[in-house]
């Protein structure tokens, strides 16, 4: 359900889930203890697959530690941090609390990755103009990007797909351009068409500041 309520003026995007390390993050020798800057590649699970046979669930998992505890080829892990990078790449770039990292067994490989998110509205694809499966909406939000191995990245573009019966009347004056939202969903990979993250939708708050004020419904 989403509701009206004021909301904070910057922008965020955190995640929490678990992540099977598909490649290894350092090959060179040990450096004595060393905290040092590691980056690998991860995957998720998307709960009812891609929304498109080219579209992925692929991560690049950025950490600062030591080689003794780095993440580990071929492991899963549960692991929070957050988005740090999803703009003019193929992949976004996750920022994670590594010492945080809790490696779990298998069975857990299905778990969805949540999200809770906070940005500006950059426009929507109402249904009524571009119809999307299932009566679903796609609100195009604006985040802080803060990618140090990325000068261009000041900011990224995250989609998020919203079911209809979270809301009613006209998206594209509920979700108005440069008003403030907060989401609560699902990783749901990466966007080749739109070449950006999706993000399915479960409930959040739109900013009372401005945009008009839907009647808003319970989910079904």
């Amino acid at each position: 359900m989403l509701t009206i309520s004021p909301l904070e003026k910057y922008a965020w995007f955190n995640f929490k889930g678990t992540f099977a390390v598909t490649h290894t993050s350092f090959d060179g020798l040990d450096l004595g203890g060393k905290n040092v800057e590691l980056m690998t590649r991860g995957k998720y699970h998307v709960a009812g697959g891609l929304t498109s046979p080219d579209d992925h669930a692929c991560v690049r998992l950025m950490y600062r530690t030591t080689i003794a505890n780095k993440l580990t080829y071929g492991k899963l892990y549960a692991l929070e941090g957050f988005l740090v990078g999803a703009k003019q790449h193929e992949m976004p770039f996750l920022l994670i609390d590594v010492d945080g990292k809790r490696e779990v067994p298998n069975t857990f490989a299905f778990q969805e990755t949540r999200i809770e998110s906070l940005g500006l509205v950059e426009g929507c694809i109402d249904p009524e103009i571009n119809p999307e499966p299932q009566r679903m909406l796609s609100v195009i939000v604006k985040h802080d990007g803060i990618d140090e191995n990325d000068p261009h990245d000041g900011a990224m573009v995250v989609e998020y797909v919203i079911p209809r019966n979270l809301f009613s009347g006209r998206a594209t004056e509920v979700f108005t351009a440069g008003r403030r939202v907060l989401f609560r969903g699902t990783l749901a990979g990466w966007n080749r068409d739109r070449d950006m993250v999706r993000v399915k939708v479960s409930g959040g708050t739109l900013d009372r500041g401005n945009g008009k004020t839907p009647h808003l419904k319970a989910r079904d």
